[in-house]
């Protein structure tokens, strides 16, 4: 047997440890099994080291421990699913990152990671695919701390908690929906759009921080009410993200003016916000006569509302 699916079952620790005899197991299935704990994964580490795709969504019973025999016996893993594992933390994502060699894929949303799990996640060699969404009521605790680590080849913080960060070459695709993420502009130079974004006490070049990441195809920072337009600005220097195709930033404090920006120095970019996608230069601006011409007939509405209640108002008097 090569996979086996028993997501949203009553599946226990005991059923498990019939997986002693599915040692050429390539693929399991244990999202929503929420009697499913360490106990059980060991069971499924020590039996099934040929596994290459692990999902334990809301397996909310897992502990780092599971995670650090995964990354110890079955390192052939290519996805790997733990999204609502409130229990996993940075610790056995470190182990992950040093020992899943081939791990292409891997979702901690709603899991209890820091900056420092995400950076060690971002050492993996073979990372295609980040997904660490947080729900509304916060799950990951990601800042803009993040992306200084994103945006340098070696960290020499003095910091023994902040792993040395190498550039990842081979990502994809990265998801920060309602992460602490927030991009500003230089103080007092916003006309100009300066490539220098600032994060807490800490400054680099946004173009150095698009270059980190060449071959990103996809952002998503949806809910990231602390993106405004000065991230959409960036987009002028052709090295910031350079094949960067699609950005969501539906609930980003973005204007129409930085998505004409945007796309008028990327043409080829996707947006899309506030459930609208656009594509190119003419969407934005049909959008803004759209929303023009629906401000016009408002006023229109309102005077003409107005003039008829004074009429009536001076006829009511006249007749009275």
């Amino acid at each position: 047997m090569a996979e086996l699916n028993v997501a949203n079952t009553n599946v226990t620790n005991s059923t498990l440890f019939a997986t002693r005899n599915c040692r050429n197991l390539k693929s399991l299935n244990l999202s929503c099994c929420f009697e499913v704990s360490d106990q059980g994964i060991i069971q499924v580490a020590s039996s099934c080291r040929s596994l290459e795709y692990l999902n334990v969504d809301r397996c909310v019973r897992l502990t780092d421990a599971s995670l650090v025999l995964i990354a110890n016996f079955c390192r052939d893993i290519k996805e790997l699913h733990l999204r609502g594992c409130s229990a996993i933390g940075d610790s056995s994502l470190y182990e992950i990152s040093k020992k899943l060699l081939h791990l292409a894929f891997v979702d901690v949303s709603e899991c209890a990671v820091t900056d420092e799990g995400i950076a060690y996640l971002l050492n993996s060699p073979s990372l295609v695919s980040l997904n660490v969404n947080r729900p509304a009521n916060g799950g990951v605790h990601v800042t803009d701390e993040c992306l200084y680590l994103f945006s340098v080849l070696h960290s020499n913080s003095s910091s023994e908690s902040m792993p040395v960060f190498k550039a990842n070459s081979k990502l994809k695709c990265l998801a920060l929906s309602g992460s602490c993420i927030e991009f500003q502009g230089q103080e007092g130079n916003h006309d100009n759009h300066s490539p220098e974004v600032y994060c807490q006490q800490l400054s680099f070049s946004s173009i150095d921080l698009g270059k980190r990441f060449p071959s990103l195809q996809s952002l998503n920072l949806c809910l990231c009410d602390k993106i405004t337009d000065e991230f959409l600005f960036l987009f002028q220097s052709k090295d910031f993200f350079p094949r960067l195709k699609k950005i969501m930033l539906t609930g980003a404090s973005v204007t129409t003016r930085g998505l004409e920006t945007c796309l008028q120095a990327r043409p080829d970019l996707v947006i899309v916000h506030n459930n609208r996608i656009y594509r190119g230069l003419s969407k934005v601006i049909t959008d803004r006569i759209v929303q023009t011409k629906e401000k016009c007939w408002r006023m229109v509405y309102w005077e003409c509302f107005a003039a008829a209640v004074v009429v009536l108002s001076l006829c009511y008097f006249a007749y009275r």
